[in-house]
């Protein structure tokens, strides 16, 4: 059942948040598309003392005050090309994005900067389409920041466990771009020209600011709840050695997310608790304790050795992106690297680490202490961390996992 459709009796014995009015929560929100989806929600944000981060939204930390400078004198234009193909698949993306107004056009003038767009064929037909950011990154702080993989969800699981996991729907879009910085995500495609008004895929910082909304939110159903939860990006995987307690917290921590006004995609979700678990593309087995890869896994390995096979072959690489913005790129290697940066589940002990601040010294200190349990938790780093060379590796499995072919 839906946060809106329950009665505001029913949502005080949640139990994770205080009593509080909670009115606009219990008010159909007008439909205006995914983007920016939380700022409609401000009221709950109040909870955790989100509404400043929130109404902010995602902006761009530029290196100094020349890189504005620099990219106004390298602004050109950098038009979608592709086959016939791709432009009806891009077409169809691109009018997605105006009916949820994730972009809105605008006028040429009005872009401080344009990053080229295209699209990439992804497994059973489907498509992505990219916004290459890389020459803005360039004027961008670099912030290291690393997300969870398999071994913090070894870390996490108990024998005997039984897991549930859900997945939120185009995640990225639910913030805002700080107006001001919006013409600094243009792009231009069919002779016309569009920004970004939710914070797109492809800056090196959207990953940060959705992982900072989204521990806000956690943090606080951690503290009252005995669920543990581990979140990669935009999937959470909940675990707990009671089946039925499980089921019902997971149950109750989807309408939690629903009143921040994160989109719950329910045909990705198993709320049904399991000793059997998908994720991060892995079959967890939580009563033998091992691990084997799920079948989408082993298909998107082979449509990738595909596409390596395919652009080994000089006469085959027809698709490299012209030089635009002093940058030339294959789009094969530039989607490995946004593959990489969403999908890095690597075997790396360390935690979330985050630069980007909320509301106050108590929520930051808060989800500092997060670090030291295994979940998403986010910190401050250090001034003058500038690599991962003091991480300490570990094996990829210890001796109480092994490993199914």
């Amino acid at each position: 059942m839906g946060i809106q459709n329950r009665t505001k009796e029913e949502i005080h014995t949640l139990e994770i948040f205080p009593r509080t009015p909670m009115e606009e929560i219990l008010q159909p929100q007008p439909n205006t598309g995914m983007r920016g989806k939380t700022i409609r929600y401000l009221e709950t944000w109040k909870l955790v003392k989100g509404v400043e981060f929130i109404q902010k939204g995602f902006f761009l930390l530029f290196k100094g005050e020349d890189s504005e400078k620099r990219l106004q004198e390298k602004l050109r234009i950098c038009p979608f090309s592709g086959s016939r193909e791709k432009e009806i698949a891009y077409t169809e993306k691109l009018e997605g994005e105006l009916r949820e107004n994730i972009i809105e056009q605008i006028h040429p003038e009005q872009a401080k900067w344009f990053n080229p767009t295209f699209i990439i064929s992804k497994p059973h037909q489907k498509w992505r389409k990219i916004l290459d950011a890389s020459a803005l990154n360039q004027e961008i702080q670099t912030i290291h920041f690393k997300m969870n993989g398999t071994d913090q969800v070894r870390d996490l699981i108990r024998k005997g466990d039984w897991g549930t996991s859900l997945d939120l729907k185009s995640a990225f879009y639910h913030l805002i771009v700080y107006p001001p910085h919006r013409p600094y995500l243009a792009f231009e495609t069919m002779g016309k020209v569009y920004q970004y008004r939710a914070m797109p895929f492809g800056t090196q910082h959207s990953p940060i600011f959705f992982a900072q909304a989204l521990a806000m939110v956690i943090t606080n159903i951690r503290r009252k709840s005995d669920i543990r939860i581990l979140n990669y990006v935009d999937d959470l995987l909940l675990l707990h050695l009671n089946k039925e307690r499980l089921r019902k917290q997971t149950l109750i921590i989807m309408e939690i997310l629903e009143a921040f006004g994160w989109t719950i995609a329910q045909e990705k979700c198993e709320i049904e608790p399991k000793q059997q678990i998908n994720f991060l593309r892995w079959t967890w087995d939580l009563g033998k304790m091992h691990i084997k890869m799920t079948d989408l896994k082993k298909q998107e390995l082979r449509f990738q050795l595909r596409q390596a096979e395919f652009f080994k072959s000089p006469s085959k690489r027809s698709f490299s992106l012209h030089k635009v913005n002093g940058l030339s790129k294959d789009e094969c290697i530039e989607e490995q690297g946004m593959e990489r940066e969403y999908d890095s589940t690597q075997g790396n002990p360390s935690r979330a680490l985050l630069v980007v601040g909320s509301d106050s010294e108590e929520q930051r200190n808060d989800i500092g202490s997060e670090n030291s349990r295994g979940s998403d938790g986010i910190g401050r780093i250090p001034e003058g961390l500038k690599s991962d060379s003091g991480a300490v590796n570990r094996r990829y499995f210890s001796p109480t996992w092994r490993m199914e072919q």
